[in-house]
Formats: C-alpha cells, sequence, structure tokens
C-alpha cells in the first residue's frame, strides 16, 4: 500500500452523514459508528427512502478492510476519496491471501485515504404507508410485469411477506410514491 492519510471512524461517520443528506434531503439517517477493543464500526439507519444496496454501495469504500470467507481473515483496503465527498474503492485483486493493486485516481483532487472499521452496516425500515403504496403499486402491474420482477435475481424472495412488502424493499421510495417531507 502506498502513503495514504488515515480517517478515524468517527471521521468517516461524519462525511457519510454528510453526503447522504445532500444526496438524500428528504430522508432522514441516523448515522452512529462505534469504537470497540479490537476495531470499529458504522451503522446507518433510515426509514422508506433508498433501498438498502443503493447506501450499501455508496458506503462500503468507507471502510478500510474486507473479510475474505475462504480464508475466515480480513484485508485491508485503500480508498479514493473524491472532491464531492464521495468514494470509491483503490485496491483491486485483494483477498485474505494477496494485497492487491491500488487503482489510479479516478478523478482530479482524489485523495488516496485508509479508513478505519469494518463495512458500513445498513438498516433500512419501511414503514406502513410505503408498504400500502407499493402493495397498490403491485396490483396495478400486469402479469408480465410481475414476471421480470419475480425473475430479477436481487428481487426479494422471503417467504411469508406480501409482493408490496419485497417491492418496498426492491426499490428507492421516490420510485414508488411520492417522497415523503422530512418530519
Amino acid at each position: 500500500m502506498r502513503n495514504s492519510r488515515s480517517i478515524r471512524t468517527k471521521e468517516a461517520a461524519l462525511m457519510l452523514r454528510t453526503l447522504l443528506r445532500r444526496r438524500y434531503p428528504a430522508v432522514r439517517f441516523s448515522v452512529r459508528f462505534e469504537s470497540y477493543s479490537m476495531g470499529s464500526h458504522i451503522t446507518i439507519r433510515w426509514t422508506d427512502g433508498p433501498a438498502s444496496r443503493t447506501i450499501e454501495e455508496m458506503s462500503a469504500p468507507f471502510s478500510g478492510s474486507r473479510f475474505d470467507g475462504s480464508c475466515d481473515g480480513s484485508y485491508y483496503v485503500e480508498s479514493w476519496l473524491l472532491p464531492d465527498g464521495s468514494a470509491v474503492c483503490a485496491t483491486t485483486g485483494a483477498d485474505g491471501y494477496n494485497s492487491g493493486a491500488t487503482t489510479l485516481p479516478p478523478c482530479e483532487g482524489a485523495e488516496l485515504v485508509m479508513f478505519s472499521g469494518s463495512t458500513p452496516s445498513c438498516d433500512r425500515e419501511i414503514s406502513p404507508e410505503y408498504e400500502a403504496a407499493c402493495t397498490k403499486a403491485w396490483a396495478g402491474l400486469d402479469g408480465h410485469q410481475h414476471c421480470v420482477l419475480l425473475n430479477e435475481p436481487r428481487f426479494p424472495r422471503w417467504e411469508g411477506c406480501s409482493e408490496g412488502y419485497k417491492l418496498a424493499w426492491f426499490f428507492d421510495a421516490d420510485q414508488i410514491a411520492p417522497a415523503r417531507k422530512a418530519a
């Protein structure tokens, strides 16, 4: 790894909070960090708003380590901190056995950094109002549209959940129902 600036988990949580507020001003996010004896972690919570996978993709580069289940071990990665406050992973080809290589800066002004902590966890809640809007949206789809969604590999396949609830998890809230104003 090259010489990169180290960013503690508390600072990373503040950066994530700022980025989320700027990208999703109508959604209220809770971004908390926790430090413990052998590490640190960020937890992001929100209701409705963007789908979990959207926030997971955005927040993953704000961690300094990944887990490799094939060797039951963690490895360190670097990220590019971009001028707009977002981040992208700078380490490629790394796993529990190989340290990987560093990519070229994706844009002018990108800074090579190493975040502390593990990959942030994302905890999205679905409000009853949003689930109802999704249930109504599901009822309005035709059979072909149902088939396309049900065959989408990322569409939830949870037993005992309504298709409206699954639709709520799959889509960003503003794609199904009008965005609610922040309280």
